[in-house]
């Protein structure tokens, strides 16, 4: 589907609602919430104490960019995400509880964020319009290693995702396959090559056994200038999921479609963080309605800061 910056098939995983979810579920899912706020508090709080800082310390005295600044070990990112029918908010936080986040080592990540969405589909022979909101959580631990110019980052951890329909859409009577809050485990894999002194190209990928999530994304960019780069992108958005093709009143399925996106971007990174812009076409994997290319139209923005 459009929404997730979220990859697979696991037995593990199992769906249910907010009223059936089982203690159990339950836990787990505020587990990862709790994780995830944990690590965004103590990074709200580095931000909160380096703005106080840096107050204090005002002064008429330019500090000259070449002065070198101490290692950050947190990061910290915010982001918007728009299509046709479709838009999210998301945010989260990376720790390097043992050194720099820009360094070798061990990493703690969490992140968060809450959506809404619509589709149509045939319900007992009738079109339907149907909206959702979809929120998401994760906590996660992992390791970053640089050799030569890649460098490459591997999480694995718990996530939580929530699909809460409306009105409702039985899944037996042909709805949509993600419904209910689905937990379970979740792994991501984050490469970034550098091609010369110019040119990089960067790979993110994820999977979770919450509702067979998957989300992968490929940029190839290049540096106009020291701090500018400009390139193209390419993302696919899916749910692994499957059932029966044939309905109970004997019609078909509609068929869960991953969704795809091409599109340009934009990119600006200091010392201390980066933001980056896109836009571009999309083919929502939601739209049972028969059109297949790529008729929508996309926009993200994605600020990060470390400290």
């Amino acid at each position: 589907m459009v929404l997730a910056p979220q990859i697979g098939t696991s037995g593990c995983s199992r769906v249910v609602s907010r009223a059936d979810a089982g203690p159990f579920g339950w836990h787990l899912f505020r587990a990862a919430a709790a994780a995830m706020a944990a690590v965004l508090a103590a990074a709200a709080s580095r931000v909160l104490s380096a703005a106080l800082i840096g107050l204090a310390c005002l002064a008429p005295v330019a500090i000259a960019d070449t002065a070198k600044p101490a290692a950050a070990n947190s990061e910290m990112w915010v982001g918007a995400d728009a299509a046709n029918d479709v838009w999210l908010l998301y945010s989260g936080s990376t720790l390097a509880p043992f050194g720099s986040v820009q360094a070798d080592g061990f990493l703690l990540r969490a992140a968060g964020g809450y959506g809404q969405y619509a589709y149509s589909g045939q319900r007992r022979g009738t079109l339907r319009r149907f909206r959702a909101a979809f929120g998401f959580a994760e906590a996660l631990a992992g390791y970053q290693k640089r050799i030569g110019p890649l460098t490459a980052k591997a999480f694995v951890g718990i996530a939580a995702i929530d699909h809460t329909i409306s009105p409702e859409d039985p899944v037996a009577l042909g709805g949509l396959l993600m419904q209910g809050t689905d937990y379970g485990v979740k792994g991501v894999l984050e490469l970034w090559l550098n091609l010369g002194t110019d040119g990089w190209a960067s790979l993110d990928s994820s999977w979770t056994s919450a509702h067979q999530t998957y989300s992968s994304r490929l940029r190839v960019g290049y540096r106009v200038s020291a701090p500018f780069s400009i390139g193209l992108e390419a993302t696919l958005n899916g749910n692994a999921l499957d059932a029966p093709d044939i309905l109970a009143d004997g019609s078909l399925r509609e068929k869960l479609e991953p969704s795809y996106r091409l599109g340009v971007f934009a990119r600006r990174e200091w010392q201390s963080g980066e933001i980056s812009i896109s836009a571009g076409v999309a083919r929502n994997g939601l739209d049972f309605e028969g059109d297949v290319g790529f008729e929508d139209l996309y926009g993200t923005v994605n600020w990060l800061t470390r400290f």
